[in-house]
């Protein structure tokens, strides 16, 4: 399969974007990343395969406050601390939209993972605003289902890393893959911003976000995606979440991926089998 050449653009104090041509046969599609993340050649890797597989256009952002270069003002850091993704979502829309050239009356996709799940909605809420088309929105292993104390997250999470490498294992007989990176805060001058996004993971106010979007986008296609492992999200949890959105009219999908854990985004071969659930 080949694979499509990305294109990376990076202005000082704004999200990175990669772009990625894969073709025309869908709408274009915009994905966030998770936590620990960045758009280094592992991540990019899977989204060339993806935009391979469904013959599509796909921009991938990075996350304000995660990556070197960006930083968190005062309104992000408050909204951060209830929950909120608000102004990070925005600031996430303005690059991608400006980079791959989205304007009012396009039609968009948008795909989350984890931490991602929530900058994605947002995300995806500031398009609506603008007056873009949204088709879809899939959210794979969305953590901030629930509330906890971060102790708890971070147990939990600690708990979850030690199955990553039984998915990185999956990609064994993928010679040309890049490997992934290690997490990388730089000075510790930058721990407060990645911590105030862990907060806000551990508000839980996702869902109230992702009904707030479905209410105001009639019949949108919505896709969750949960490893029927994971402690990260709970099965009780993403169906209730499912149930709310299709009493307000969304068409929803929710797919169990029986024995995989939160890592299953980094396995190639569980992204290929996954690729026709993502809208």
């Amino acid at each position: 399969m080949s694979r499509p050449i990305p294109h990376h653009t990076s202005v000082p104090g704004h999200p990175g974007v990669t772009v990625i041509d894969g073709g025309n046969a869908r709408a274009p599609l915009v994905s966030t990343l998770g936590a620990f993340s960045r758009l280094d050649p592992f991540e990019t890797d899977r989204y060339q395969r993806l935009a391979a597989l469904q013959e599509r256009r796909i921009a991938v952002v990075e996350t304000p406050g995660w990556t070197k270069g960006t930083k968190l003002d005062r309104t992000a850091r408050t909204e951060l601390r209830a929950g909120q993704f608000t102004s990070i979502g925005r600031a996430m829309g303005e690059s991608v939209a400006a980079v791959a050239g989205l304007q009012t009356g396009s039609e968009v996709s948008v795909l989350g993972y984890s931490l991602g799940c929530s900058t994605a909605t947002a995300m995806a809420t500031w398009f609506v605003e603008q007056g873009l088309c949204l088709r879809h929105l899939t959210l794979v292993e969305p953590v901030a289902l629930t509330p906890r104390t971060p102790s708890r997250l971070v147990a939990v999470n600690t708990w979850e890393g030690l199955f990553s490498g039984r998915h990185l294992r999956e990609n064994r007989a993928l010679a040309d893959l890049p490997p992934a990176s290690a997490a990388n805060f730089g000075d510790r001058s930058r721990l407060p911003e990645p911590l105030h996004l862990l907060w806000a993971l551990s508000r839980g106010r996702l869902p109230e976000q992702v009904t707030a979007l479905a209410r105001r986008t009639p019949g949108l296609g919505v896709t969750l995606i949960r490893g029927g492992s994971s402690q990260l999200v709970s099965k009780k949890d993403i169906r209730a979440l499912g149930a709310v959105l299709r009493a307000l009219g969304a068409d929803v999908e929710l797919r169990v991926v029986t024995g995989a854990h939160h890592a299953l985004w980094h396995s190639r071969p569980m992204v290929g089998r996954l690729a026709e659930a993502i809208g």
